[in-house]
């Protein structure tokens, strides 16, 4: 189901990234009728103006369809991810062929809106399963500065969508992640709604 879940106006995004180069982008995914979701910083960036900075863009799609597109320069790319480049700019993807982010595109895709176009993503919810997923990854990579900016957009997400049910997206990702790394992951939500609820000033 698309539903618009993204604030209309997003006047900071065209101070971040490459606007022109982005838009001319999302045209080409539409014109070949490409499957696909914003994600990361810029689609932080939609639902949270001014929450994050970003320079790439971030997509999920099917990697055949990101294989074909002749405008995309490929460097690298593995079963889960790739990495091309659009003229100057690198363009991260999610491949559908990993079961979560196929879930993700399938069951919260959402409408937004970046210069007046509108662009198809993911909503709150879908972001947040995103970031769930990666931080044990992050964790074990000791990426501690991208974990610090997970848990940080999670806090945004919560803030910015109380519809938000962490409990059903961790119950999801228990068929794909460990035990143990669930438990971590709700301690890190229980951690992020404390925060949120402890009254300051």
């Amino acid at each position: 189901m698309i539903t618009n879940l993204c604030p209309p106006s997003n006047t900071g995004i065209g101070s971040m990234i490459n606007l022109d180069d982005f838009l001319t982008l999302i045209e080409l995914l539409e014109t070949k009728g490409i499957d696909y979701a914003l994600v990361g910083g810029v689609a932080m960036m939609a639902i949270a103006p001014n929450a994050r900075a970003t320079d790439d863009y971030d997509f999920i799609g099917q990697r055949s369809d990101f294989e074909s597109i002749s405008e995309l320069s490929k460097v690298s790319s593995d079963q889960n991810f790739g990495r091309y480049r659009h003229n100057t700019t690198i363009v991260d993807t999610l491949f559908v062929e990993n079961p979560v982010f196929a879930h993700a595109l399938d069951a919260y895709q959402a409408d937004c809106t970046i210069a007046g176009k509108t662009v198809r993503s993911l909503s709150p919810s879908g972001i947040a399963l995103l970031k769930l997923y990666a931080l044990p990854s992050l964790y074990l990579q000791g990426q501690h500065i991208r974990v610090a900016a997970y848990e940080q957009d999670l806090e945004v997400l919560f803030i910015v969508d109380s519809r938000i049910n962490e409990d059903a997206l961790l119950k999801f990702l228990g068929k794909h992640l460990v035990q143990s790394q669930i438990v971590e992951l709700n301690n890190t939500c229980e951690d992020i709604r404390r925060k949120l609820s402890r009254q300051r000033f």
